[in-house]
This record gives structure tokens, sequence and C-alpha cells, in this order.
């Protein structure tokens, strides 16, 4: 790390600044967008199940809400511990870490609740992806640990120090750990998508929806699923093949989006259900929605 360019530096550091702002503006405009929709559709319509709207709410409420520290330590120059800026960091990469994976493991029960509803509630199916989604959990926990115990990068210049302020860094061992926990996701992702690719088809194919299949697509997930997939492989990648300094670049940003597009499927199911009870006839489809 010491013999870095100060030049090279700041570039990699723009860049992370540019994503950590393009991803907090993107977040509070669309929780502004849709906050109509919320209120409409979750605070103010009775839901026969409960589960589906406290997973919303923490969902949409815990992204909001814990990036703001994030945010504001992605931009700040001063270390959190001045007198010891290698701890600050670790406490600091203890919070980022902890926060990302309570919004995964949120919007993995989300991803089961729906596959499963896609599939008329088979306890082969949720049973299956139970069990994908604890290994994907294991599988983070442990490498999340080993990536803990290996040393931080070490820093000589206090100028580049002062360049890279509170934004995390990662060793190559440390990378490679991180890989693998977002390897885990993407496969559970992965799964899901091609889960819902096949039940869709069989839905298209042996009824007839209203609007076609694009709103087959749309209301099943099958879109929202398949960009979080790619934004996982995306994260992957960087992770794989980043510089210390971008390792982490799209992490938070990954989170963010799939957190944005989570919420997008609740509220667009339920707007659907509304629609269906009250101005058509029920089908397959609406039969599968978030009540």
């Amino acid at each position: 790390m010491s013999l870095l360019d100060p030049k090279d530096v700041q570039i990699q550091m723009n860049w992370t600044h540019y994503v950590g702002l393009m991803q907090f503006v993107i977040l509070v405009y669309d929780w502004l967008l849709t906050l109509d929709q919320e209120v409409e559709l979750i605070w103010r319509r009775p839901s026969k199940t409960r589960l589906p709207v406290i997973l919303f709410l923490f969902n949409r409420y815990l992204t909001l809400l814990g990036n703001i520290p994030v945010f504001v330590l992605f931009f700040w120059s001063k270390p959190v511990n001045p007198q010891n800026p290698q701890l600050g960091s670790r406490h600091f990469d203890f919070y980022l870490q902890t926060f990302l994976v309570l919004v995964q493991l949120n919007i993995t029960v989300l991803f089961i609740i729906r596959v499963t509803a896609l599939y008329g509630g088979s306890r082969w199916i949720k049973l299956s992806l139970i069990v994908l989604g604890l290994g994907m959990t294991c599988n983070a926990i442990v490498h999340l640990a080993l990536a803990d115990r290996q040393p931080l990068a070490h820093i000589e210049s206090p100028s580049v120090s002062d360049q890279i302020g509170n934004v995390p860094i990662f060793t190559a061992s440390q990378g490679l750990h991180l890989t693998y926990v977002w390897t885990g996701a993407f496969i559970f992702d992965l799964c899901t998508f091609c889960l819902t690719i096949w039940r869709t088809m069989n839905i298209s194919r042996g009824n007839h929806i209203q609007g076609g299949i694009g709103t087959v697509i749309m209301r099943d997930g099958l879109m929202y699923f398949g960009i979080i997939t790619l934004v996982t492989l995306g994260n992957v990648i960087v992770f794989l093949l980043g510089t210390e300094l971008l390792k982490g670049l799209f992490t938070d940003l990954s989170s963010v989006l799939s957190s944005i597009l989570m919420s997008h499927m609740i509220l667009n199911l339920r707007e659907d259900n509304a629609y269906t009870m009250n101005y058509s006839t029920p089908t397959q489809l609406s039969g599968i929605l978030f009540n």
C-alpha cells in the first residue's frame, strides 16, 4: 500500500466517493418516490399475513437508516478513532459487514417466501431454499470470520492515509474470503432466478394472463431476481479482480439496489393484487401474490 502513487490513490478514492454518493442519492430518491405507494399499500391496507409487511419495512428502513452513518463516514476525512486509526477501521468494518449481512439475510427470506408462493406453497421448494439459504449464511459467517483475522492493509504514508480516510480497504487475502462470501450469495440468487424462470414459463403457457408475459415477468419477480443476480455477480468479480482500494467498491451499492428492487417487487405485488380483487377475475397469478 505504501508504494501506491498518491495520484492513483486519489483517482480510486474519487471513484469510491462517486459510487457512494450515487447509491445514497438513489436510495433517498427512491424512498421519496415510492413513499405514497408505501402509505397506501402497506400502512393503510390490511394484510392477511404480517410477515411480508414486517420484512418489507425492515428491508426498507434498515437499508435507509443504516446507510446514513456509512455515507457520513465515507466522506469524513478524519479516522473514526484518531488515537488508534486501525482499531477504528476495524470497528467501522464490523459495523458495515454486520449491516450488510442483516440486509442480505432479510432479502434472502423475502426470496424464499416469494419463490415458495410461486410454487403454491410447495414444502419441497421451501425446504430446499431454506437449506440453501442456511448454507449461504454459514459460508458467509465462516469467511467473514476468516477475513477479520487477516492483518489489515498497512499504510505507511500519512498523505495516503488522509486520502483514504474511513473507506474500507481489503488485502488480497481478505478479498479472497469476501469473494467466497458473495459467491455463496450469487449461487443462492441464481437458484431462485432459475426457479422463477421455470415457474413463469409454466404460468404463461398454461394460463391467459391479463397484460401478457410482461405482467408475469414483472409480478413474479423474474426481472427483479435477474437484476439482483447480475449485481451480485458484478460484486464477486470486483472483489476478485479489483485493487485493494476498489475491492469493496460495489458492496454497499449491490445491497442498496437489491433492497430497492425487493421493495418495488412487494409494492407491485400488493398493487396488482388490489387491482385484481377490485376489477378483474382472480387468476393463478393473483393467487400467488403477497397479501
